[in-house]
């Protein structure tokens, strides 16, 4: 089998290549209040969306910082996913985050978050 019929065989059926990829970015919290991201910088094309969430179930909220890639300039737990615009300059794009600990009654902040860099 040739290299492109091998290709082809491993598509899925009913995905063209041009079909945006879905990048997740999971936003935890330790018992200190520090906060990881992961990934914590996210490589994304126009048009890919990028989901955040919490593994705990805490609710949570993402503002960007100077300018938004995509259509939304925040999220939270309730409108987690934004979509990369058509037209997205080619730039990094800084984040803040806010999680909510129901169980202790605390908001902890992060300003110094995770980037998402639109490449060409």
């Amino acid at each position: 089998m040739s290299e492109t019929g091998a290709k082809r065989a491993k598509a899925k059926p009913g995905k063209s290549a041009k079909a945006a990829v879905d990048h997740e970015v999971e936003l935890s919290v330790n018992e200190s209040g520090e906060f990881t991201y992961d990934p914590s910088f996210v490589r994304v094309k126009r048009g890919d969306t990028v989901t955040f969430g919490n593994p705990n179930g805490h609710s949570f909220a993402v503002m960007f910082k100077d300018q938004s890639p995509g259509n939304k300039l925040s999220l939270s737990d309730r409108d987690p996913t934004i979509t990369i615009d058509s037209d997205a300059p080619y730039a990094v794009y800084h984040y803040a985050a806010a999680v909510f600990d129901g169980n202790k009654g605390r908001v902890h902040l992060d300003s110094g978050c995770g980037d998402i860099g639109v490449e060409n």
